[in-house]
């Protein structure tokens, strides 16, 4: 059997246009992070922008080619009681607009999902190609930038300066724990196919990202790859050649980061600045707990003045809080079950491309206990992508019955309208009104939905 079908195969295609538009939608999303479009002076609106507009057409798509094979019955159940029980949360939330903002995007990154899950394999495999290589140029921008400073005769070097395309360059710490697993499992693909020179790239690039998450100070990374990797071990042989192919990649990584941020500075004289990753009291958990059962509704964290910031750095109390404690312990409970799924599946089959998939999955959930990416804009759409592929490599479609057509097509023009709303009315006076928020209220930036994150704005 074909190699290559093996590893990307799963689901039933959708039109080889519609593969095609959604494939250049996510495009234009990756690329957010790298050509500033001029929608937005700011990368974190940029990237909303765009998220929105990824959200629009793939709603479009879900609407117009309704896919012949859906999730289980009773996984789509408990996506919609979910869903119902945040629509509940927003009618009786003080700000009932912005809060179905929110609504209406986790809605959105549900159907992306179902569309990835069904796409083409040729998508799939693009995505996953399109995630690396952008990690890729990210490794090139930091050397690159690292070498412009020594040539401009800059006598300072602070790692939040080499990396561009994140209005807080932590969010790149958030993409590092999805992307980390795909360069190590691609890596390995490409060794047992043969291709040994593109495999060493995809490693020694691996090695630089590793160089940059020192860099960064992620510990929240760190902590998410020693869980993930240890379940994996746990779960068969697979799991070691990810440690091994890691733990070397990290050591090279520690070895650069050393050598460019430690070493090379004092020798030449160079201030450096380095980041501190021990942080603490940032999921301010009094205002998180004040409605647990009901919630406040989502995103109304934001609506709640604090010294912390507009986003909340715990998902699961963010859940609690902002979507009431139901529909926490529905979240929580579909994402054990997508797990131990994806675990089986891994028991049974020991593939690379799904242990890298896992353990992406696994490394970005535990990070979100300590840093919040389930608001930005950029991580929210790339987690959705990979449950999507996950869902296309692990789950058993089935047939969708008549009432899911229509709920999943009512669902479909909800986003689409008032996704649609945002981008054709808020967007064009937005960069005015967080002005003028700020010039009335002070303060700097504070990302949540928009980049000045507070509500009402």
């Amino acid at each position: 059997m074909n190699r290559t079908r093996v590893i990307w195969q799963g689901g039933i295609p959708l039109p080889s246009f519609v593969g095609l538009a959604l494939l250049f939608l996510i495009a234009a999303m990756l690329l957010s992070t790298v050509i500033h479009y001029g929608v937005s002076p700011n990368w974190h609106d940029q990237q909303r922008i765009f998220q929105l507009l990824l959200l629009s057409g793939s709603s479009l798509f879900f609407f117009l080619y309704f896919p012949s094979s859906l999730i289980r019955r009773k996984v789509f159940a408990a996506l919609l009681l979910t869903l119902g029980l945040g629509v509940f949360s927003s009618f009786l939330s003080d700000n009932s607009s912005w809060a179905l903002k929110e609504w209406s995007v986790f809605a959105g990154l549900m159907l992306f999902s179902f569309n990835i899950s069904v796409s083409p394999e040729w998508v799939r495999r693009a995505a996953i190609w399109g995630l690396v290589v952008l990690g890729g140029f990210f490794c090139y921008q930091f050397l690159l930038s690292y070498l412009a400073t020594f040539v401009s005769g800059l006598r300072e070097l602070n790692p939040r300066v080499l990396l561009s395309g994140f209005s807080n360059v932590r969010t790149m710490g958030q993409f590092q724990p999805m992307l980390l697993p795909l360069m190590a499992a691609l890596g390995l693909y490409l060794r047992e196919t043969g291709r040994f020179r593109l495999s060493r790239l995809v490693m020694l690039l691996l090695a630089i990202q590793w160089c940059i998450s020192f860099a960064l100070a992620g510990r929240g990374l760190w902590l998410g790859f020693a869980v993930a990797h240890l379940a994996l071990c746990w779960i068969g042989p697979v799991g070691s050649r990810f440690l091994i192919v890691q733990l070397s990649a990290a050591f090279v990584g520690l070895a650069l980061y050393f050598l460019l941020m430690v070493a090379l500075p004092t020798w030449l004289g160079i201030d450096m600045t380095l980041m501190f990753g021990m942080r603490s009291g940032l999921s301010l958990r009094d205002v998180l707990w004040r409605d647990a059962w009901g919630g406040v509704g989502p995103m109304h964290f934001s609506a709640v003045p604090n010294s912390v910031g507009a986003h909340p750095h715990q998902m699961l109390l963010q859940w609690f809080a902002e979507w009431g404690g139901v529909a926490g312990l529905l979240v929580v409970g579909l994402m054990i079950l997508g797990l131990l799924r994806g675990a089986r599946y891994l028991r049974e089959q020991g593939d690379p491309m799904d242990a890298g998939l896992w353990l992406a999955l696994v490394s970005v959930l535990v990070l979100a206990q300590v840093d919040g990416v389930f608001v930005m804009p950029f991580t929210q759409t790339v987690l959705a992508l990979l449950v999507g592929i996950a869902m296309a490599r692990w789950s058993k479609p089935v047939a969708p019955s008549p009432a899911q057509r229509w709920l999943c097509r009512g669902l479909a023009v909800v986003v689409i309208v008032v996704l649609g709303r945002v981008l054709l009315l808020e967007v064009p006076g937005l960069t005015a009104a967080e002005e003028r928020y700020l010039e009335i209220h002070g303060g700097g930036e504070a990302p949540r939905f928009w980049i000045q994150g507070w509500i009402p704005m």
